[in-house]
């Protein structure tokens, strides 16, 4: 059985030919666009986020809000909220990838990096290309999986200038050199436990997803093969978003151990269309759920569909 879900994503900000502000619905990249810093605004399609954690009571009680932001610095005294983990993206330091590097990004845009080897968080101010390094103590993760910056939290603005060099940036700190560049994506197709590989944020997202337990119950009484293909890119920030989703859907189905729905994740790479299963079923934009019943295609999940995954697909096999 197949389900999908399409929806744009239209760059708001596109900055040194990389950096985009994206919408949270869907990603087309059928004619090969780049970018390279995505933004994902809170918004009623994207993911389920619980509360954030408090911040520490030794931080006061200064005022919360990016009022301060100006793309080249922090304004005193404000907290900048929002940074959430940047997807598909590597950290190298001295040619070296740094595997447990923690990288995020919000919609000013600037990118907060911490990582082992670099003596403090370090934040890019991508607009005035600038590198700040930043009091590890004003780093407030929070409950669904973000960070907040805490005021007051410079410690030093690097002389050395941020170089964006197509989708890669360079930079210079406490004589390290520092790479962030695009991670190879998942191509092909895929079990949801390659995704969690490849990302912890698919885990940490499908973890905060409550799907509907009638609507699971009622999925589980379906007597007729069920396939689930979702399209998907790793480079795609609705992605990451949405199909934690179904990954978490796909796990309590699976619990129960008495569905006949399977379902698979396939890769695409930015070029969509490039791709020949993507280009035969008319792939469009990611995500999109591509629903079989016996092998028979009987539906697709689009747009704000992909906000409860389980109920777009009981409609569909009911209809």
């Amino acid at each position: 059985m197949r389900t999908n879900r399409t929806a744009s994503l239209t760059p708001s900000l596109l900055l040194g030919g990389i950096f985009g502000l994206l919408g949270v619905l869907g990603c087309d990249r059928g004619v090969g666009q780049e970018v390279a810093l995505d933004r994902q605004p809170a918004d009623s399609a994207t993911a389920q986020t619980p509360p954030a954690r408090p911040a520490p009571a030794s931080t006061g009680a200064a005022p919360v809000g990016n009022t301060g932001r100006t793309g080249s610095g922090f304004a005193p005294g404000q907290t900048l909220q929002g940074y959430r983990p940047l997807e598909g993206y590597v950290l190298e330091l001295d040619g070296e990838v740094v595997k447990d590097a923690q990288i995020y990004n919000e919609a000013t845009p600037s990118i907060l990096l911490m990582a082992q080897g670099l003596p403090a968080p370090v934040v890019l101010w991508i607009e005035a290309r600038k590198v700040e390094s930043i009091n590890l103590l004003k780093v407030s993760r929070t409950a669904a999986g973000g960070v907040d910056i805490l005021p007051n939290p410079s410690l030093e603005v690097h002389n050395q200038p941020l170089v964006i060099d197509g989708p890669e940036v360079r930079f210079e700190v406490s004589g390290h050199q520092v790479l962030l560049k695009p991670k190879p994506p998942l191509i092909g197709l895929k079990r949801a436990g390659d995704l969690v590989a490849y990302s912890d944020a698919y885990a940490q997202r499908a973890e905060f997803y409550q799907p509907s337990a009638e609507v699971l119950d009622e999925l589980r009484r379906g007597d007729r093969q069920v396939r689930v293909r979702v399209y998907f890119g790793t480079w795609c920030p609705a992605c990451g978003q949405m199909v934690p989703r179904v990954i978490k859907v796909a796990q309590q189905l699976a619990e129960a151990g008495d569905t006949d729905i399977d379902f698979e994740f396939y890769g695409l790479p930015r070029q969509i269309r490039s791709d020949p299963e993507a280009s035969r079923d008319n792939i469009q934009q990611v995500p999109t759920g591509v629903i079989y019943v016996d092998n028979r295609e009987v539906g697709r999940i689009n747009g704000v569909e992909w906000r409860t995954p389980e109920s777009a697909l009981v409609a569909l096999l009911s209809s």
